[in-house]
């Protein structure tokens, strides 16, 4: 029942306005909000954007200069990461790195930065800021709205073989994220979309062989009392990756009617079981034979994900990140305080602004994220470089 007021930037006002946020799973938009938030979009178009840096930042010494979030950013929703890895001679690993441009193109560069080509490209009016990556990362999926503004696709990108497929087309205002099983085998995905889409017909649940491609249409849970056109679907793996855990949520009225149910691939059939949301929404867990189920979630996008605890362990355990009380990255062996590599900070718009990435496969780099910088560490040396760096605007990166 009550009103709020949302303060975004250009490019967020765009997707809300073309859809690409589902407004209903908050309530109706104010018509004349929305055109009056169109003409403002028009006005920030036209205004001439600031010019950006001749050069990109040259690799620093973790214990010189100035913090890489310093203070003089401007307020909310101001700047914004660009892509383009930033030359450090000092890297030596061959794990590879991987970005998705706003353009629809995907590349694949070294930590280093010394050379980089685009692996895909795809005519997109805007590529998606997220990809999904399986647990085994030899899968990457990554996709966007098309130039016809009707419809979006998704590709899997073969870490591999260097190759991709096309893997979904549907209509662009569906709603929901894929999902890799554990062992990478199968991609799930349940359609749902809103009521711009008139039919019932294509909505449920989709399983894609990553090896082949092919996509299996395994229906909309047959005794469910939440109709297909007012439901959202969000279908995750149980642990041992043979069986989906489904969660359906009636959108109608903002009416919070829940179901959950299993799907076993074996059986190819619906299960109805107990479950619930758990902090606040967020989150679900199943109960099926009186046991508690946790369902797994993709392994974190590199460029979406960071925390600020617990701590990470490199692969051998010798060296641990941490982020102290004060909002101070520490990086140092077991045992030991560790280094104060950077310095965070809490605001009022952005949060704290500080947050672990993790660590660069089994090599002794770290990679962090401070407000709209991503930096790249090298404990032994404690020397640092940008990861991410002026160029073009950045979708999403992994490794």
């Amino acid at each position: 029942s009550q009103r709020i007021t949302l303060h975004v930037t250009a490019d967020v006002l765009e997707r809300l306005l073309n859809g690409w946020i589902v407004m209903e799973v908050w309530g109706k938009l104010d018509k004349a909000a929305v055109a009056k938030a169109s003409g403002n979009l028009e006005k920030v178009k036209a205004e001439k954007p600031a010019p950006l840096p001749a050069s990109a930042p040259k690799p620093v010494k973790a214990d010189a200069a100035a913090p890489s979030g310093d203070a003089a950013s401007a307020g909310c929703g101001a700047g914004g990461a660009k892509a383009g890895v930033v030359s450090a001679t000092w890297v030596h690993t061959d794990v590879p790195l991987y970005w998705f441009d706003e353009a629809g193109r995907l590349h694949i560069g070294g930590f280093d930065g010394r050379t980089s080509r685009v692996v895909a490209t795809h005519d997109l009016r805007h590529g998606y800021p997220e990809t999904f990556v399986s647990a085994n990362h030899r899968w990457i999926l990554y996709g966007g709205w098309m130039t016809d503004g009707k419809t979006e696709q998704y590709w899997l990108f073969d870490t591999n073989t260097q190759r991709e497929r096309q893997v979904i087309n549907r209509p662009m205002f569906g709603i929901g994220e894929p999902q890799f099983s554990p062992d990478g085998r199968w991609l799930a995905y349940f359609a749902s979309y809103d009521d711009r889409w008139p039919k019932p017909e294509g909505m449920g649940l989709y399983l894609i062989d990553t090896q082949t491609g092919r996509s299996t249409f395994k229906g909309y849970p047959p005794r469910s009392a939440i109709g297909p056109m007012f439901a959202y679907g969000t279908p995750l793996w149980a642990p041992e990756g043979e069986v989906l855990l489904l969660t359906l949520i009636n959108r109608k009225q903002d009416a919070l009617k829940q179901e959950f149910y299993q799907f076993d691939l074996s059986r190819s059939a619906y299960v109805r079981v107990d479950g619930r949301r758990r902090g606040g929404g967020l989150g679900e867990t199943f109960l099926i034979h009186g046991r508690a189920v946790e369902p797994l979630r993709n392994p974190p996008d590199r460029s979406r994900t960071s925390s600020t605890g617990p701590a990470l362990h490199s692969d051998d355990r010798s060296l641990v990140a941490r982020i102290d009380s004060k909002l101070a990255l520490r990086i140092g062996s077991n045992g030991t305080p560790g280094v104060v590599v950077d310095q965070g900070r809490e605001e009022d718009c952005e949060g704290v602004t500080i947050g672990m990435m993790g660590w660069v496969g089994r090599t002794r780099y770290f990679v962090y994220r401070n407000s709209d910088k991503y930096w790249l560490y090298d404990p032994i040396s404690r020397q640092k470089g940008m990861l991410v760096s002026d160029g073009e605007p950045l979708q999403a990166f992994t490794w």
